[in-house]
């Protein structure tokens, strides 16, 4: 199975960056300037619709800002590490390139990546969010040499932990995901295993181990006011000598996926607890489905708009990758040649992200490696057969992928408009170019009934125009209809996952 996804690893956001076959580095260095323009406590929401890349754009900014970090410069004499630092170069260079023509003043900003959705069966957002800040500033060596730091944190850890009143024990695994090092490159691009972080001969891990046997009575007590809390943050954030030279960029990502009480839960102890003028939050999230979480949460009647504008200082849409350079990425022309422009139509016409697009291709490729063999002994069946798989199926997995109560109704043939919309929505496509019907409305009209109804749908008035099927060298029958559902399915006998 040939692989079409574009994954987050180090090399491809590095080649992405360097070589921009997406044409996203506008919009990356728009945003990157928009994040070095920020001198306040922003919190940023970054909207698109699932699958259309915003994981992907967060890591690029990520890298752009791990990649002018003082701390990027100890890793220049590390043998092991020669062709991560000079892709790090490269991309300054691309930095450099982008502020020739401009008067910009940057300061390092440190960059930590915190997947929501990994981290919401978490008891608080603020332990899993705190512990993700650790492991960053220590890859990014801001604990080297300084175990007075370390154990500060620890300290006042505990105390956090103690003040927030936890009702179950927490583990390291609902707690501490893996530990893979940010800047590390995987040059065979494959998953960095987790790894234990030692700090003067101590697990980093351990700071956050058994949280629950630190709690007493006392400390309770002492930290039950939110404002010591809110104290105990500030502390915390004073120990990592985070101050004015340095802003802290916290990518949020996957809030929308959460359950709806954490997603709540983090909105609100972000803003309640993390409001520092160095510090700037970027929610990597779909507003529409943010929205929903919302209103699962208090109610269908609850604005959850409104809602969301006290936490969010600035919402940025995330454009559109265009079709034509995605697909010339992933190289699909040159697999499917002309027909592409076929397939492009099916994208264009379903509005398809860019995930549903990785995810249309793989089924179309599985259902379509060895399709059909020698089900048919008719030649005019045999033709018919050739039309459904080139210009049927694409349309049933464009249906399949984006509305599936839509795909029931066209295959118990309850849903004849939407069949005929989508095919004379473009009366100058390879459908009709491929075969040239009179009527091109009624024609898929009478292709949808014989297909889905099993019967026709000319009446006999106009046999004329059923006569069109035969001199086409059309014959649609009901196995055809079997032999494309067999096909979707993908565990048909024809469906080949060696290739």
């Amino acid at each position: 199975m040939l692989e079409y996804e574009l994954e987050p690893t180090f090399d491809n956001i590095y080649k992405t960056i360097v070589n921009d076959p997406i044409k996203r580095n506008e919009f990356l260095f728009t945003f990157y300037d928009l994040l070095n323009s920020i001198s306040s406590a922003t919190t940023i929401s970054l909207d698109g619709p699932w699958g259309s890349g915003k994981t992907f754009f967060i890591k690029q900014t990520e890298l752009l800002l791990k990649s002018e970090l003082p701390e990027i410069e100890e890793i220049k004499n590390d043998k092991s590490r020669n062709v991560e630092y000079q892709r790090f170069e490269l991309i300054n260079e691309k930095i450099k390139e982008h502020k020739l023509n401009r008067d910009m003043k940057t300061i390092p900003q440190l960059p930590i990546y915190y997947d929501a959705w990994k981290n919401d069966n978490a008891t608080d957002p603020i332990l899993s969010l705190i512990y993700e800040i650790v492991k960053a500033f220590h890859n990014m060596y801001k604990f080297k040499g300084k175990p007075e730091v370390l154990n500060a944190l620890k300290e006042i850890a505990k105390s956090i932990v103690s003040s927030i009143d936890l009702n179950i024990n927490l583990t390291k695994k609902t707690i501490t995901p893996e530990i893979n090092l940010p800047i590390t490159e995987n040059t065979n691009d494959t998953q960095q295993p987790g790894v234990n972080i030692n700090v003067n001969g101590e697990k980093l891990s351990t700071i956050f181990d058994n949280f629950d046997k630190f709690k007493s009575p006392d400390l309770l007590e002492d930290f039950k006011k939110e404002d010591n809390l809110h104290e105990l943050i500030n502390q915390f954030f004073d120990k990592l000598s985070l101050d004015n030279k340095t802003r802290l960029v916290i990518f949020i990502d996957e809030l929308d996926r959460c359950k709806p009480t954490y997603a709540i839960q983090f909105l609100e102890r972000i803003k309640h607890y993390f409001d520092r003028q160095n510090i700037t939050f970027v929610f990597s999230t779909n507003i529409k489905e943010l929205i929903n979480t919302v209103q699962n949460y208090y109610g269908n009647n609850f604005n959850g708009s409104r809602y969301l504008d006290k936490f969010f200082d600035l919402r940025l849409q995330l454009p559109k990758v265009e079709l034509f350079y995605y697909l010339k990425l992933l190289k699909v022309e040159e697999r499917y040649g002309f027909k592409i422009d076929y397939l492009k139509q099916v994208f264009d016409y379903f509005n398809l992200e860019m995930r549903e697009i990785t995810r249309f291709l793989k089924i179309f490729e599985l259902s379509t490696n060895n399709m059909f063999g020698n089900v048919f002994t008719g030649e005019y069946e045999e033709h018919a057969m050739q039309m459904c798989k080139e210009y049927i199926l694409p349309f049933l997995i464009g249906v399949y992928i984006t509305n599936l109560k839509l795909f029931d109704e066209i295959i118990n043939g309850k849903a004849e408009k939407e069949f005929v919309d989508f095919y004379t929505s473009n009366p100058n496509s390879l459908f009709f170019r491929a075969y040239e019907f009179g009527n091109q409305k009624v024609m898929c009209q009478e292709i949808y009934h014989q297909l889905f109804n099993n019967k026709s749908y000319i009446s006999p008035e106009n046999i004329q125009i059923s006569e069109s099927l035969a001199q086409h060298q059309l014959e649609i029958t009901t196995e055809h209809k079997k032999q494309l559902l067999a096909a979707l399915s993908l565990l048909s006998i024809f469906t080949d996952y060696r290739n």
